[in-house]
């Protein structure tokens, strides 16, 4: 079976604070195009279609076309950095606005005393954000993305978890725990990522949209084997897992984790 290859033992390897990852090869990538050829294809009247099916096929291109322009919200980890996605940005830019955050007194912003957690970090980011969009997130920033799609199901189309460790309790599957390396070296960020233990677990079925979790295969921080907890509770959901991989997907392979992310958020 598959899943025997995402049980992955920590104990004899190491890593530096909240990622460095190097993938080389992926387990089962699908073409970015594929959806859209799909669409096109059946819509061409190339096919016995009845009328009824080419209206509602004609009606999918059209929601599809409206989606194209729907901007991306790049969230980052506890680092709070925006320039961590500007790889993968700026790679789908000419198709997507890319929305890029800096955090509060963790990016380039200066500090906000007005936020205690990564509650109120959640809802300054639902502020800046466009009625609708697709939410992208890696490492902790999936406790903001995760938060953000249980709290405004409705703003979320699609979401995409790229080495997700956080708003899950993920000690469970062996994951190695970063804090104590990011406080040494930034002990005077704030301790929004730190401090939480947020696990939504019990909650992930009440999400509606669809979901893409990408993984390395030698992620320690975020081991695939999270990813048996995402399929099993998330209604619609896929995982791509990279080989030879650990934590940071988004430098080492930036277009190839933009060409997955792409896919998903075409479909």
């Amino acid at each position: 079976m598959k899943w025997r290859r995402l049980m992955l033992s920590t104990s004899a390897q190491k890593t530096p604070y909240c990622g460095a990852e190097s993938r080389r090869t992926h387990a089962c990538w699908l073409p970015p195009l594929r959806g859209l050829t799909r669409i096109a294809l059946a819509a061409s009247g190339r096919s016995r279609c009845q009328s009824s099916s080419r209206a509602t096929n004609l009606r999918s291109m059209a929601a599809l076309g409206a989606t194209q322009h729907l901007p991306i919200a790049y969230l980052p980890g506890a680092s709070g950095h925006s320039a961590i996605w500007e790889p993968i940005a700026s790679v789908l830019a000419h198709r997507r606005k890319p929305l890029l955050f800096d955090y509060p007194g963790l990016g380039e912003r200066p500090d906000a005393p007005w936020i205690r957690d990564l509650a109120d970090l959640t809802s300054w980011v639902a502020e800046q954000l466009p009625a609708v969009c697709d939410v992208v997130t890696i490492s902790m920033g999936s406790s903001l993305g995760l938060r953000l799609a249980l709290e405004h199901p409705d703003r979320v189309r699609r979401l995409v978890l790229v080495a997700p460790c956080g708003g899950l309790s993920v000690a469970r599957f062996g994951a190695l725990d970063w804090r104590a390396s990011f406080l040494r070296q930034r002990p005077r960020a704030p301790r929004w990522f730190v401090d939480d233990q947020s696990d939504f677990s019990q909650r992930l079925r009440t999400l509606a949209m669809p979901t893409l979790a990408i993984f390395g295969d030698e992620d320690l921080i975020a081991p695939p084997a999270i990813g048996i907890l995402l399929m099993a509770q998330l209604p619609i959901v896929r995982m791509e897992v990279i080989q030879n991989a650990s934590h940071d997907l988004e430098q080492e392979h930036p277009a190839f984790v933009a060409s997955l992310i792409e896919a998903h958020l075409r479909r």
